[in-house]
């Protein structure tokens, strides 16, 4: 089992994430155009719906600050992330 595996997005941590977005008047649309990423799946994490486990998904979960990454499969260039919430 992979520490990716185990990784949870709680309750709280959604809630975080759509409060960060509020403060700073950023819109999911924005955020996502910044971030290449399609706004339905940004959606689909914040809201709970994509367990954010492999792909887009897990890739936009970590952008958000949801999930570490995966030190295997992810690539993420720090300079790419506009992380919201750090």
């Amino acid at each position: 089992m992979t520490s990716r595996s185990c990784a949870l997005i709680t309750l709280e941590k959604l809630e975080r994430i759509r409060e960060q977005f509020l403060l700073n008047g950023k819109t999911v649309q924005d955020w996502a155009k910044q971030n290449q990423t399609p706004a339905h799946l940004v959606y689909a994490v914040m809201s709970g719906r994509s367990k954010a486990r492999r792909g887009e998904s897990h890739r936009i979960a970590v952008l958000l600050g949801l999930l570490k990454p995966d030190a295997k499969n992810d690539s993420l260039d720090p300079a790419e992330k506009e992380v919201i919430t750090h």
